[in-house]
């Protein structure tokens, strides 16, 4: 975790809950150490440095490069490791792959959105999804934590309540990989994004 870091999360994460009125369950699903990769639901530009201001654990997000032009919100992005991808460019995309899995091996917490873009105003269960995450799982062999962020319309905005549901883990043997095929990725991508929306609740019962 390096002092840049430090001093974000310090002075960043309490605003970030407090902007977006975060409510957190299941922070004790957090691994409190080795690699992971942390898949959540995508509803807004804000998701990365949502997710980053309620771990206790630095995440380190690939994510599409124009986000890096957004002022104010690429300090946070910075802040919370993140790396920019060029989502155009296969060639681009497969060294995020790689990064993503090399820094796992290292023993990191690397986060993702399985839908790949954001669905703002949208239920993630009426979204479509990518299998990039099933790759990952596979080639990484570590265990993926399903975070869920939701709210009454499935927008973010500042002071308008935000809820943020961790689930457990989902270790490498509930994937029941075999021989690393498309159709295991698929399958596994699907386990992950159904954790997430198994995590979504009525709006009378949050």
């Amino acid at each position: 975790m390096n002092k840049f870091y430090d001093f974000m999360s310090v002075t960043c994460s309490s605003l970030v809950k407090f902007l977006f009125r975060v409510k957190v369950d299941g922070l004790e699903n957090e691994p409190a150490e080795g690699g992971c990769v942390v898949c959540a639901n995508h509803i807004s530009m804000w998701d990365a440095a949502i997710v980053g201001a309620v771990l206790n654990r630095q995440v380190r997000f690939f994510a599409k490069k124009e986000l890096f032009g957004v002022p104010v919100l690429k300090h946070f992005m910075k802040a919370m490791g993140a790396f920019p991808v060029d989502r155009k460019s296969p060639a681009s995309a497969a060294l995020a792959t790689r990064h993503t899995i090399a820094l796992v091996g290292e023993g990191e917490m690397v986060g993702l959105f399985p839908q790949g873009t954001r669905h703002a105003g949208k239920n993630p269960k009426d979204t479509p999804i990518k299998n990039g995450i099933g790759q990952i799982a596979y080639r990484s062999e570590a265990a993926v934590l399903p975070i869920c962020i939701q709210t009454k319309t499935w927008k973010i905005g500042f002071f308008r309540r935000t809820y943020v549901r961790i689930g457990r883990p989902i270790t490498r043997d509930e994937f029941n990989f075999t021989e690393g095929a498309k159709d295991e990725y698929d399958r596994a991508a699907h386990i992950v994004f159904d954790r997430i929306t198994d995590m979504i609740k009525e709006p009378n019962k949050k």
